[in-house]
C-alpha cells in the first residue's frame, strides 16, 4: 500500500487528504521488470562466452588436425626407436586431451548437434556408475539410488554420459580429502509454472513432467556468488585451469531443452539437480557406429577444399596415405572451378564447412550440380551444427577436426563405396 498526504482547503479552513493506495500490481510489475532485464542481460553475457568460446574452439581445432595428423606419419617413422615412439605417443596423447577440451568448449557453446533417440535415463547412468567408480577419489562413498521404469528423454546419450561424468567428479572435488560421500539420484517429478520459474536457466521451459538426474555431496558448499559463476567457462574453485567441465554441462543440458536446480550453503554441501522434459514414448536401444575400416585402400581423384594450409596440408597427406590422389582447393570458389575442369575423374570430395566466398554447403550444391550423387565428406573445427539438412543426403558424411588415419579410412570407405 502507498499514502499519499497532501493539504487542501474545505469549507474555507484548512485541511489534510489522505489517499491510500494499493499499489501491489505497479510494484509486482516493476519487480518482473528488473527480474526480466536481469536474465536478458545473464543471457546475453553468456551467450557472448558461448560465441568466443566456439571460435576459439574452432580455430584451436584446425591447429590440432595439423598435430594429429603427423602424428600419424612420425609413428611410422619412429619405429624402432623407443624413446622417439614414446615422445610421439605423449604428443598424441596431449593433442586428444586438447581435442576433449574443445569439445567441451563447443558443447558450452551450443555448436555440438545432437544425436538424438529416446533414452532411459536410468539405464545411462547404470552404464557410466563403472567409469564413475574409477574416476572418482577411492575414500568417496558413491551411493546410487536410481529409479526404475522412468519416461523416455529425447537425449543424445553420449553427450548425456559426460554430463553424468562432469557432475560426479566436480561432486567429489568438493569433498576435497576428507571422508564424505557422493549421491547420484534419477527420478520423475511434475513442475508448475513456480516451479519452472524456480530453475537456473529454464526461460525455456513449460510446466510439465520432467525426468531428472541429481547430484548431491557432502562437500563445501557455495556461496550465491559462486553459484552465480558456477558455468562460467574456466571459472573454478579448485585451481587455476579448471572450470570447463561444469561449462559444458551447461551447454549439453541446455541443448537438450533441460535446466538446472541448485541448492547449496557453505559448510552444508551442493545438490545439483538437472530436468529433462519427459517424453510419451519409451526408450529405445542405442546405435552402434560401423566399425573401423583398417588396411582398407582408396583409388581414384579426390578434391580436397580447406582455406586453412596446415590442415588442408595433412588433409592431403591422409589422402594419400589411404591411396587416392588428393586435388587441393584454397577455397570455395577454387573448388568449384578445379571440379568443372572435369567432374568425371573425381571419385568424391572432402570439403571444409567453414569457408570465406563460398562455404562447405554451398560448394557441395554447385558440385552435385555438375556431378549428381557425388559423395561428400564435411570437415570442420565446428560440431555438424547446421548442417542436418545437408547430412540428410545420400552419399553424405561429416567427420570433425582433429581425427585420425582410422576415423578418416572409415568415412571415406563408407562414403566410396566399392572399388573399380
Amino acid at each position: 500500500m502507498e499514502l499519499e498526504v497532501s493539504e487542501i482547503e474545505l469549507d474555507g479552513r484548512r485541511a489534510l487528504q489522505a489517499i491510500l493506495m494499493d499499489v501491489t500490481a505497479r510494484v509486482e510489475a516493476e519487480r518482473q521488470r528488473r527480474e526480466l532485464e536481469t536474465r536478458m542481460q545473464e543471457a546475453q553475457r553468456l551467450e557472448s562466452l558461448g560465441v568466443l568460446a566456439g571460435g576459439v574452439a574452432h580455430d584451436f581445432n584446425n591447429l590440432l588436425a595439423a598435430i594429429m595428423g603427423n602424428t600419424e606419419f612420425l609413428r611410422e617413422g619412429v619405429a624402432g626407436h623407443p624413446e622417439l615412439a614414446c615422445a610421439v605417443d605423449e604428443v598424441a596423447v596431449a593433442t586428444e586431451r586438447a581435442a576433449e577440451l574443445c569439445r567441451q568448449l563447443l558443447a558450452y557453446s551450443g555448436r555440438r548437434t545432437l544425436s538424438r533417440q529416446p533414452l532411459d535415463l536410468t539405464r545411462l547412468v547404470e552404464e557410466s556408475s563403472r567409469l564413475i567408480g574409477v574416476t572418482v577419489p577411492r575414500q568417496v562413498e558413491l551411493d546410487l539410488a536410481l529409479a526404475p521404469g522412468l519416461p523416455a528423454i529425447s537425449a543424445d546419450a553420449s553427450l548425456l554420459r559426460q554430463v553424468v561424468l562432469n557432475l560426479a567428479v566436480n561432486a567429489a572435488e568438493a569433498l576435497g580429502d576428507g571422508p564424505g560421500g557422493v549421491r547420484i539420484r534419477t527420478g520423475v517429478t511434475t513442475l508448475d509454472r513456480a516451479g519452472v520459474r524456480r530453475l537456473v536457466h529454464g526461460d525455456q521451459l513449460s510446466p510439465g513432467t520432467f525426468v531428472y538426474l541429481e547430484v548431491e555431496d557432502d562437500g563445501c558448499g557455495m556461496t550465491e556468488e559462486v553459484q552465480g559463476r558456477l558455468f562460467e567457462p574456466f571459472f573454478s574453485t579448485k585451481f587455476t585451469g579448471r572450470g570447463l567441465g561444469l561449462a559444458a554441462v551447461r551447454g549439453i543440458v541446455r541443448s537438450h531443452g533441460g535446466a538446472f536446480e541448485i541448492h547449496s550453503a557453505p559448510g552444508k554441501g551442493s545438490r545439483i539437480r538437472v530436468v529433462f522434459p519427459a517424453l510419451a514414448v519409451p526408450a529405445g536401444p542405442e546405435t552402434t557406429r560401423d566399425a573401423e575400416a583398417d588396411g582398407w585402400r582408396g583409388e581414384g581423384a579426390v578434391l580436397l577444399a580447406d582455406d586453412e594450409p596446415a590442415p588442408r596440408g595433412i588433409t592431403a597427406r591422409l589422402l594419400a596415405a589411404i591411396g587416392f590422389e588428393p586435388v587441393l582447393a584454397n577455397g570455395g570458389p577454387e573448388a568449384v572451378r578445379r571440379f568443372g575442369e572435369d567432374p568425371g575423374r573425381f571419385r568424391l570430395a572432402v570439403l571444409d564447412v567453414v569457408m570465406p566466398g563460398l562455404d562447405g554447403p554451398g560448394v557441395c550444391r554447385r558440385l552435385r550440380e555438375l556431378h549428381p550423387g557425388l559423395p561428400v565428406l564435411f570437415i570442420s573445427g565446428y560440431d555438424d551444427d547446421g548442417l542436418q539438412g545437408v547430412l540428410a543426403e545420400p552419399a553424405t558424411d561429416f567427420l570433425q577436426k582433429p581425427f585420425k588415419l582410422a576415423e578418416f579410412r572409415s568415412r571415406l570407405r563408407r562414403l566410396s563405396g566399392p572399388s573399380d
